[in-house]
């Protein structure tokens, strides 16, 4: 007597004494799209790039995900606003990245000895300020993720 051990529409599993059958009515094709799919999602997961990528990830809002990578210079004025890129965001979600002095990295934002970098968005694009000349025209590339404006 066989015996169904799980049965659904894409996979039935029966056992008859010591015997176990596998059936599938799953189509070969469709399984061939769903992970191509999944693998450009993972791709973009993954993908670190100056033009704009749709990560695959939503906010909290519902919204999409992006990233993109900037690099940049540092301003040349200590404790002034320097737009770093025009990117027009709705939400900031993450941000990371590296000035460099030398060989030298350092982090984009922080606060050290009274020395502080500091990330600001608005609609109109990301900004820096720094309050230490060291920073004075350094290169510098951020990692930012965002959502955008949507209608």
């Amino acid at each position: 007597m066989a015996v169904n051990l799980i049965n659904s529409a894409d996979i039935e599993i029966t056992q008859t004494g010591d015997n176990i059958q596998l059936s599938t009515t799953v189509d070969i094709q469709t399984l061939e799209s769903n992970v191509s799919t999944n693998t450009s999602n993972i791709e973009s997961l993954q993908t670190y790039s100056t033009n704009e990528v749709n990560t695959g990830k939503v906010w909290i809002d519902g919204k999409p995900i992006y990233r993109k990578v900037v690099q940049t210079t540092m301003g040349s004025t200590i404790n002034s606003w320097n737009k770093i890129v025009n990117l027009s965001i709705d939400t900031l979600t993450r941000k990371d990245g590296f000035w460099v002095s030398g060989t030298d990295k350092y982090p984009i934002e922080r606060s050290y000895n009274n020395e502080e970098i500091t990330i600001y968005y608005n609609q109109n694009g990301i900004y820096e300020m720094h309050n230490y000349t060291f920073v004075n025209n350094k290169n510098a590339t951020l990692i930012l993720e965002y959502t955008k404006t949507t209608n």
